[in-house]
């Protein structure tokens, strides 16, 4: 009796019923709340995947109407190529930048675009990519999030397409476009095509190396020396370490006339 009386798994019919009742009570808001996770999770990817795409056809239409109407005032052309590399009002500036100083093109002209606008076209055919690179990145926290969210981000103070040092391009591996997925199937002697207002510039990949997420000085922006691009992103979905790809310019045609 004392077996019956104890009920299933030694606990009581009153204890039981305790239990059952409160698992009860949870199990539908437990659900709910699972649901919603899972729906989340599965739908982060195509959500931010299709803002991608949004803000970069508005990035093609700027692009457009940007390089019809420098084209058709060459005297533009120079003046703003230049001050597309100095950091702009509201951007923190890297170390040894300050806003309104001098472009390092020697342009004392103010920056003519707002952080986030288009500075180039950038193709990589081998890997099939095509995006429009956004100007003004910087390490500042909410710059970083915001602009890599729409788009490959300029590293603001770095060399612009065609011109002798660094250019400095980040992009995100996995998320909010995956701009750069690909990237570390990128091999020697593939071709990166960087467009601009002042024209379009062919580098060619020369190799790649892996670089602690901390290691700023491997991608530091420097103004002299061989015009070479870098592109970055991280090493893998599960690591912080970065993947930089380094390609040599190789090629350069100047815009059409207008």
């Amino acid at each position: 009796m004392r077996g019956a009386e104890a009920g299933v798994g030694g606990r009581s019919p009153a204890r039981a019923a305790v239990l059952a009742g409160a698992w009860g009570r949870v199990r539908l808001p437990l659900a709910g709340t699972c649901l919603l996770a899972g729906v989340l999770l599965l739908g982060f990817p195509v959500w931010s995947g299709w803002w991608a795409r949004h803000v970069q056809s508005v990035a093609a239409a700027e692009f457009r109407a940007q390089i019809h109407a420098q084209t058709r005032d060459p005297a533009r052309r120079g003046g703003a190529a230049a001050a597309l590399s100095a950091p702009a009002a509201g951007v923190l500036p890297l170390p040894g930048l300050t806003p309104g100083s001098p472009s390092p093109s020697g342009s004392g002209s103010p920056p003519v675009s707002r952080p986030g606008s288009v500075l180039a076209q950038l193709r990589i055919p081998s890997i099939g990519v095509d995006q429009f690179v956004l100007r003004g990145l910087t390490y500042a926290p909410a710059v970083w999030t915001r602009l890599l969210r729409d788009g490959p981000g300029h590293l603001a103070g770095s060399a612009l397409p065609g011109q002798p040092g660094n250019v400095v391009i980040f992009g995100h591996l996995n998320i909010w476009g995956s701009v750069f997925y690909h990237l570390d199937q990128v091999r020697p002697g593939d071709a990166v095509v960087l467009s601009d207002s002042a024209g379009t510039f062919t580098y060619t990949v020369t190799g790649r190396e892996s670089i602690a997420a901390t290691d700023l000085a491997a991608v530091a922006p420097r103004h002299a020396g061989p015009a070479v691009l870098q592109l970055v992103t991280c090493e893998s979905v599960f690591q912080n370490d970065r993947l930089v790809v380094e390609a040599r310019l190789t090629g350069t045609v100047p815009p059409a006339p207008a």
